[in-house]
């Protein structure tokens, strides 16, 4: 099934205060945005912070639980660069993200993380009564329309296949991202699996504390130009079999200039999306 992700950072800035409001949509829950990082602040003494607001879904909890949505302050300070640890930003799904810096001076950097869960087996099983077919995990029953028919762990598996990553940004130059020097980057990091036995379970929903890299690539730096830039990757070429289990895609953001901060109105929206296909 293809997966896709859209990201709008509504970036802007108010006398000595810069804002990216976030917004989230996706084709499918197993594709979100999981996580917030502050990579860097101002090097020379200068007042201010980084803070703003966060909206997620808490995966952790029950669906009828009232903890289920939730809406936290986000405050980094000198002991706090992360939202959440890596093991947990898989349970949690952001919807909205509000970050405000308050520096006097550009030289702010941060990361906006994706979480992308692989698919399940999916074998087509023997024909059901009433003309259904059944598409089972390889091992237990499936059903569809009618009829129920049992999976065959001797099937093909239909989820292997070559899968490709897009990621996307798009933007329009304007003054601030001019002003700031604001450069990008993209790393993408997936966990394949080691063979047809290894595929992810339905309550797999986290690759625990850390995560196995067989696959790693990250895009050079590039400047906010206006220009449409579309990174495609290969997760498994050549191996169908090694379909992906877990992957992070990581936006990279950093104000490289070290002036001060602007005191005249600008705005920039800037568009990500992550395609899997």
């Amino acid at each position: 099934m293809k997966a896709l992700l859209t990201i709008l950072l509504a970036a802007f800035s108010i006398p000595a205060v810069a804002a990216v409001d976030v917004s989230v949509s996706s084709s499918s829950d197993d594709i979100f945005v999981c996580n917030v990082t502050r990579t860097a602040w101002p090097q020379s003494p200068t007042p201010g912070s980084f803070s703003g607001s966060v909206d997620y879904v808490d995966l952790n909890s029950p669906a009828t639980s009232p903890w289920r949505n939730r809406s936290v302050g986000l405050a980094f300070d000198d002991s706090t660069n992360q939202l959440f640890s890596f093991g947990n930003q898989w349970l949690s799904r952001i919807t909205r993200l509000n970050m405000s810096f308050s520096y006097e001076t550009m030289g702010v950097g941060y990361k906006v993380h994706v979480c992308y869960l692989g698919p399940l087996y999916q074998c087509k099983g023997n024909n059901g009564n009433g003309g259904g077919h059944g598409y089972g995990n390889c091992k237990n029953n499936g059903n569809n329309g009618n009829g129920n028919g049992n999976g065959n762990s001797n099937e093909d598996d239909l989820s292997e296949r070559i899968y490709s990553l897009a990621a996307n940004v798009r933007n329009s130059a304007n003054a601030y991202t001019a002003a700031a020097n604001l450069y990008y980057r993209v790393t993408t990091s997936c966990d394949l699996r080691s063979s047809r036995l290894d595929a992810r379970q339905e309550n797999q929903v986290s690759p625990g504390d850390s995560m196995q890299v067989d696959y790693s690539y990250t895009t050079n730096w590039a400047a906010f130009d206006g220009t449409f830039r579309d990174n495609v990757m290969v997760l498994n070429a050549n191996w169908p079999q090694r379909v992906p289990k877990f992957c992070e895609v990581v936006f990279e953001f950093k104000e490289a200039s070290a002036a001060p901060r602007s005191n005249v109105l600008t705005d920039n929206e800037i568009e990500l999306a992550v395609d899997i296909f």
